[in-house]
């Protein structure tokens, strides 16, 4: 093929007649050399297969392994212990045993099964696989809300109940819905103990909402004037199609209002303390422990509780060390001062100010111990000077001996 394949581009090339006559003979050559080879495996399947099945079966799978059907192309027969498998159950089964096999088993899985269930035949897991949490919420959201649960008794309609959120005297549980399904009533409940409570919504203390939003449904009941009464276990029951479906329950806490704290206190219960190290001496927040503002010199973060790291110094530990500090140590956090002076050519607290070098350590020099510059100047000064007096001088003689010519012819012509 490949010697076919260069004389059909040597022909394109030239495009000499002789050229394509043999581009066409190597065609037509490799073309009966595929059908030999194509006729000689189809026999070579053909008398590995079981003789005694249907002749409608055997001809699908000599169909299906040489292609006649181009519409249809599955996953070719698989040798397993010296035996050809073409069913495609068989064919799956052959592939989980082989990647079971090639894999290893890390930990046991964590998942609680609902309801007794079919015992599992195979535990083994491939440790190379990860999944994330997106990818197993996107999954979910596209459930099949209709059909029955499965083997391990899990319905197809899950609730999954979120963590309650405080607000000052204000409380909201909510309880998410995976996937969108047709709800037909929600009812809260309040668990005590062995007790079991419906909550009633038409009562100012409560308020129940519901939004729709990608695929999924979000449950919210507000409980209003949170006491300690309040502090026991909720789930909510939802009702689709004649079927009930019951959320985890999830538990509320009760604190104390944070902005009752004493000032320099902050947190649940007020026990936590204010770092001290606010800007103006400013009182942190009661309820999460921020700074309002800036942090003090030496000291950073939301809490302005950490330390400058080294080189950082001043508010916020924005401002940098000059560098400038002897033996390269670090400058002070808070005014970025050098403690124990600056390396030569710099002074001041910061070490930030170049030192201009003093008249007193300009060497001197003596006569015997010039620059080069200056003797060149000197004696390249010289020989200007000698050779201007030679000139003058030559100048000077021409002149002269020429002025006594003039006047000796002048005495001779009278």
């Amino acid at each position: 093929m490949r010697k076919r394949n260069r004389t059909h581009h040597k022909a394109k090339h030239t495009d000499n007649p002789l050229h394509w006559q043999t581009y066409r003979e190597l065609r037509n050559t490799v073309i009966d050399e595929i059908r030999k080879s194509r006729e000689k495996y189809n026999k070579k399947i053909s008398s590995m297969i079981d003789k005694s099945i249907p002749p409608g079966k055997w001809w699908r799978i000599v169909k299906s392994i040489s292609k006649l059907n181009k519409n249809y192309e599955p996953i070719p027969p698989l040798k397993s212990k010296g035996k050809l498998i073409f069913h495609p159950v068989e064919k799956a089964t052959v592939l989980n045993k082989y990647f079971a096999q090639v894999s290893s088993i890390t930990h046991e899985p964590d998942i609680p099964l609902h309801g007794p269930g079919p015992p599992l035949q195979n535990t083994d897991t491939l440790s190379e696989i990860f999944i994330t949490e997106n990818e197993v919420y996107d999954q979910l959201c596209i459930i099949d809300s209709s059909k029955p649960p499965g083997p391990d008794g899990q319905p197809t309609v899950i609730l999954i109940g979120n963590a309650s959120v405080t607000q000052g005297d204000q409380a909201y549980l909510k309880s998410t819905v995976i996937p969108e399904i047709n709800i037909t009533s929600v009812l809260w409940q309040k668990i005590s103990k062995d007790d079991v409570r419906n909550i009633s919504v038409d009562l100012p203390k409560y308020e129940q909402s519901q939004l729709t939003s990608g695929g999924t449904i979000v449950l919210t009941l507000k409980i209003i004037n949170v006491s300690a009464k309040d502090e026991v276990n909720y789930r909510v029951v939802v009702e689709s199609d004649g079927k009930s479906f019951v959320s985890n329950q999830h538990a509320l806490d009760v604190h104390e209002d944070a902005s009752n704290c004493e000032p320099g206190k902050y947190g649940d219960n007020c026990e936590k303390e204010c770092s001290g190290n606010c800007a103006n001496n400013a009182i942190c927040d009661p309820t999460s422990g921020y700074c309002p503002g800036d942090c003090t010199e030496g000291w950073e973060g939301k809490l302005c509780d950490k330390e400058c790291k080294a080189g950082f110094y001043g508010v916020n530990c924005r401002k940098t060390c000059s560098g400038n500090c002897l033996d390269r140590e670090p400058c002070g956090r808070f005014r970025g001062h050098c403690r124990n002076g600056c390396t030569d050519g710099w002074s001041g607290n910061l070490c930030d100010y170049a030192v201009p070098p003093s008249p007193t350590n300009t060497p001197q020099t003596t006569g015997s111990e010039l620059p080069s510059y200056v003797l060149y100047v000197a004696l390249t000064v010289t020989s200007v000077i000698i050779l201007g007096a030679g000139v003058s001088v030559l100048v000077y003689c021409v002149r002269k001996k020429t002025r006594k010519k003039t006047l000796i012819n002048e005495l001779g012509q009278k």
